[in-house]
């Protein structure tokens, strides 16, 4: 009778958590899809910042030039003021040309500000997306620090009889508490580490040589 019930509580605590694992699977997954979605808004964010510091760029260059056209037509239209009357009228010729000049210079501060505008909340966007991405890691790695927590093994230190967790039906109560003495009780990933490391796993060491 205490055998099944033994046996019993195993089988309903496996089963808990296999749910748990399950449940932990599903809001990993979900994580994961969202850290995806947020890593390819981040690539469309920098894109988008590459597209407006070239826009910037051609901007920056119409407005330079644009000023120097302006600053060479006032120093023409100050030469043409020192002459003829023929010279007069091609100097009204130039203060217009400067007027149009000037309202294109004016047009093109007023998009390159636009463009600063821009990239100042692309830049934004990017920052949140990278804060976003690193709580999503953390959220996983927390899930999978839980996950560790919730499985729990027994790890055989000595004179190994059986695994405890197999067959206890064909045990005594007094062979299963005789040989849960020989163990102590670790999580499953710490197990298989401890047993790789016993049988000189090459790859659990060389994991553990990565971790230091």
């Amino acid at each position: 009778m205490v055998v099944d019930l033994g046996y019993e509580a195993g089988r309903e605590a496996a089963e808990r958590i296999a749910r748990k694992q399950e449940q932990i699977a599903t809001e990993r997954r979900s994580a994961e899809e969202e850290l995806r979605a947020q890593e390819a808004r981040q690539a469309e964010a920098r894109a988008s910042i590459a597209r407006i510091e070239v826009e910037q760029r051609a901007a920056d260059n119409l407005l330079n030039s644009a000023q120097r056209r302006l600053f060479e037509a006032r120093e023409a239209m100050q030469a043409q003021a020192s002459r003829t009357a023929e010279a007069k009228a091609s100097h009204a010729a130039l203060v217009e040309r400067a007027t149009g000049l000037a309202v294109e210079v004016q047009r093109l501060e007023e998009v390159s500000q636009e463009l600063d505008a821009r990239a100042r909340i692309r830049q934004e966007d990017l920052t949140r997306t990278q804060v976003r991405r690193a709580q999503l890691q953390s959220g996983i790695v927390s899930s999978e620090a839980t996950l560790d927590e919730g499985l729990r093994e027994f790890d055989h230190l000595r004179d190994k009889a059986f695994n405890i967790s197999a067959k206890l039906v064909y045990r005594s109560w007094e062979a299963i508490l005789t040989e849960i003495k020989k163990c102590e009780v670790v999580c499953a990933n710490c197990h298989r580490r401890r047993t790789g490391r016993r049988l000189g796993s090459h790859r659990v060491l060389a994991l553990e040589g990565r971790q230091e």
